[in-house]
């Protein structure tokens, strides 16, 4: 079998193990453990294990992991949950429980287990009041302000494109906005328009007004679409690989039903990171600035779902 072969025949087990490391059972080497209570479902050597212990185990693991056992079955869990312990009774047995390096990583372990429980039990304590909730969106009028658009998208081709590429030219793209601009000025038909216009992966017209919370547009946009009367199309914005515009629909304010869990998301949130930051500042932690320093040069990452939240 070559390394290839091996390294996928063993990866569900590294995956378990990683899995199961995440359950947080503590290991320490401790006397035998007493007869489980329960349905005994495995065993490895002397070691026992009930149902309770493997269906622990499946909750722990991913919810794809959960689906693929759905439908696959358990066993291969069982085998692989198998070789785990077969490969811990042979560790200990060579002592490698007792390797610095290893105690070093179990001891890291304990910690983010610990600290993922007592962020738990955080979020569980932390509630938000109807009345704090209507508070805040009493206070936050224009954060809750929306757009209807409609958007356009012409995609452009690169430069350096080869024949056949999706896309159109510069020129192509210009053209083909301002073609959809003369249809969309006064037109009630937007299925037609899109009928006329719309090229699959290549120009894009929204059917249905597409709901953009304020302030959530690249900045000329959103200037762009705060001056627009309904109705009224927006400049075109040749934007990197893409021409966009928007039509201008109609603008209203969420109602409060709407975003309730929201605005208790962020309202929990803040109280989370208030606490996290007491107990942080209490806590007298201390860093060495010349080892965290920053690399030299780092950027700060940007990303967006559409060519106009870029």
């Amino acid at each position: 079998m070559n390394q290839k072969k091996s390294f996928q025949k063993f990866a569900p087990l590294a995956a378990l193990v990683l899995s199961a490391s995440l359950v947080g059972t503590a290991y320490a080497q401790a006397p035998a453990a007493p007869a489980p209570s329960g349905k005994v479902v495995l065993k490895v050597g002397n070691e026992q294990f009930t149902q309770e212990d493997l269906d622990f185990l499946v909750g722990s693991l991913s919810p794809q992991a959960q689906r693929s056992l759905s439908t696959q079955g358990r066993r291969g869990l069982g085998d692989q949950f198998a070789m785990m312990i077969i490969l811990e009774q042979q560790a200990i047995s060579q002592h490698l429980d007792a390797s610095p390096d290893f105690v070093r990583r179990l001891a890291y372990q304990k910690r983010q287990l610990l600290a993922q429980a007592e962020y738990e039990e955080l979020v569980k304590k932390t509630t938000v009041s109807e009345e704090e909730t209507s508070q805040y969106y009493a206070s936050h009028p224009a954060e809750f302000n929306e757009m209807q658009l409609r958007e356009v998208i012409i995609r452009k081709r690169a430069a350096d494109s080869k024949e056949g590429d999706p896309g159109l030219t510069a020129d192509e793209a210009k053209a083909r906005a301002e073609a959809i601009r003369k249809a969309l000025t006064g037109a009630t038909d937007i299925k037609k328009v899109r009928e006329d216009y719309q090229v699959p992966d290549v120009v894009i017209i929204d059917g249905e007004p597409r709901t953009v919370r304020q302030n959530s547009l690249r900045p000329e946009m959103e200037k762009a679409a705060s001056q627009l009367k309904d109705g009224e199309l927006s400049e075109n914005f040749d934007v990197p690989q893409a021409i966009v515009f928007f039509q201008m629909l109609g603008r209203r304010r969420a109602e409060l039903k709407d975003v309730t869990t929201e605005i208790g998301n962020t309202l929990r949130q803040e109280k989370i990171e208030a606490v996290l930051a007491d107990l942080r500042k209490k806590s007298n932690v201390w860093m060495d600035e010349q080892y965290f320093a920053p690399p030299a040069g780092a950027a700060a990452e940007t990303s967006g779902e559409t060519p106009s939240q870029q």
